[in-house]
């Protein structure tokens, strides 16, 4: 997923090992954290991955926020 050019033209660009590998490791951090972060999404049927889901803490303008993202 992080390859690939189309998938990640809206969420930052191909990510090369090592900054998978750092976004990995932040996101993993998050959950040590706030007890909650990515999920990868899975094909019921044939169990391949087909994207992720993110419940991710922020803070914007001073508030604290929870963003709800998703990418295929």
């Amino acid at each position: 997923m992080h390859r690939d050019a189309a998938v990640m033209a809206e969420l930052g660009g191909v990510r090369d090992d090592a900054q998978t590998a750092a976004y990995l490791a932040r996101n993993l951090q998050h959950w040590a954290d706030h007890g909650f972060g990515v999920w990868i999404l899975r094909d019921t049927a044939g169990k391949d991955t087909i994207g992720r889901a993110v419940l991710r803490y922020l803070v914007v303008e001073g508030s604290d926020e929870v963003e709800v993202g998703y990418g295929f």
